[in-house]
């Protein structure tokens, strides 16, 4: 509900959205204007019985503010033993609905609100994980459409497909965790694997066949692919505050029953 009003200001419409990715100036503004807006409120409502519950999506530096240690009035409340943050980690199972969602809101938004989502590549591009091994096998091979899998133990892999032709990886499909036999990239040949998945289950690139033209089963995520792909999010202002990086889990269960 603050975003939209800074962006029609005078001042605000010097930062249209790039991408669908609203402009750093425009989340700063609004960050900054909610530490005043809990002040005002607090000063209206001393009582403590009144409770102010606040949807405030750190992800994307929406109203990451809130969480920094400033010098002014409303420090005192955000820090307070009676102020408290409750961070979602969404499940696989919730990232597929909510990619759903916005692939429909993009598509056919049914008001104003809806067309001002960001759109589901911006989902993808935050929380996709295992875009530094498509890097890694894109540069090595040339190879423009990536199938990363890798070794999630327990008989399964954790795997997704990237479309690698941009400087930062598009994953094409959910990153998830799966049997072998699961893995299911989209329609097409010419994929080319990526990833330790391959390397330990040798059946999963007999199964592929033809659809894989090559794999580099010895590839591992490493720091530096990491930090090409987080050079061009912050570049195009997706940038995450680092105190709250958080990982995604793709596997809930984590204790192998046998």
């Amino acid at each position: 509900m603050a975003r939209p009003p800074f962006e029609a200001s005078p001042a605000g419409q010097r930062y249209p959205p790039a991408d669908g990715v609203t402009h750093q100036v425009i989340r700063k503004a609004a960050g900054l204007w909610a530490r005043h807006a809990i002040t005002r409120w607090s000063e209206r409502h001393p009582d403590p019985r009144h409770l102010l519950i606040g949807e405030t999506p750190f992800v994307g530096n929406r109203f990451v503010e809130l969480a920094h240690r400033l010098d002014d009035r409303a420090e005192p409340l955000l820090a307070g033993p009676s102020c408290r943050f409750v961070i979602a980690v969404p499940s696989a199972e919730v990232r597929r609905f909510l990619e759903a969602q916005r692939e429909r809101r993009a598509a056919d938004p049914l008001h104003p609100r809806e067309r001002e989502d960001a759109p589901p590549h911006v989902l993808r591009n935050l929380w996709s994980d295992l875009a530094a091994v498509a890097a890694a096998g894109a540069r090595q091979s040339g190879a423009k459409r990536l199938l990363v899998c890798m070794d999630a133990r327990m008989g399964q892999v954790y795997w997704a497909a990237f479309d690698c032709s941009a400087p930062r990886p598009l994953a094409l499909t959910a990153e998830t965790v799966a049997d072998p036999e699961g893995v299911s990239p989209p329609d097409g040949e010419s994929w080319f694997g990526a990833g330790r998945g391959f390397q330990a289950y040798p059946a999963l690139a007999a199964r592929l066949g033809s659809r894989l033209a090559g794999a580099a089963p010895e590839l591992l995520p490493r720091a530096s692919d990491i930090a090409r792909i987080a050079a061009v999010d912050f570049a195009a202002t997706r940038g995450v505050d680092a105190a709250l990086a958080l990982p995604v889990y793709l596997r809930n269960e984590v204790v192998h029953r046998r």
